[in-house]
């Protein structure tokens, strides 16, 4: 009981730890954990309960960052929605199939972003942050992303490999 918590806040503290090393002034931005870490239970729910996580996950972050609440909550929910998507689509033979379904969940993710950007007539998402903040956090997600799978493994246990659960 105590690892999935301390996994959980170990993944809160190092993504609070990004702004403070990787200053958006110099032109990056960090890895998306917490699109990790609702990828790492989607990966081990079923499908209503995975999206469910991942919405819960958003509105924290959401809380976290003082922004528009349902923004992050929306933008996670639709990259697992993908993500499950991609799961069901690609065999477990398929080789990288972690890293289609991770890049399909970012391309969710960042079509909901768009999405809103356009319905809420805002600027949340502009050309200047597309080609700037978007290409070094995808590179620093990836870059994280086995970490974050063997601290989850350790956490959470393995995730089990029938995809016919979903």
């Amino acid at each position: 009981m105590i690892r999935p918590i301390l996994f959980i806040l170990l993944t809160v503290v190092v993504q609070g730890m990004f702004p403070i090393l990787l200053p958006r002034a110099w032109g990056f931005d960090g890895p998306d954990l917490f699109l990790l870490l609702a990828l790492i239970f989607a990966a081990r729910l079923p499908m209503n309960w995975g999206i469910l996580v991942a919405f819960l996950i958003g509105l924290f972050q959401d809380a976290l960052g003082a922004g528009l609440m349902g923004l992050h909550a929306t933008a996670l929910a639709g990259a697992v929605y993908l993500f499950y998507g991609a799961r069901v689509w690609l065999s477990q033979q398929t080789p990288g199939r972690e890293t289609l379904c991770l890049i399909l969940a970012l391309i969710g993710q960042w079509t909901v972003f768009l999405f809103l950007t356009y319905w809420l007539r805002s600027n949340l998402v502009t050309v200047h942050t597309l080609y700037t903040v978007l290409p070094s956090q995808v590179g620093f997600t990836l870059l994280f992303t086995p970490l974050m799978y063997r601290m989850a493994d350790w956490a959470l246990g393995r995730v089990a490999t029938d995809d016919r659960r979903i």
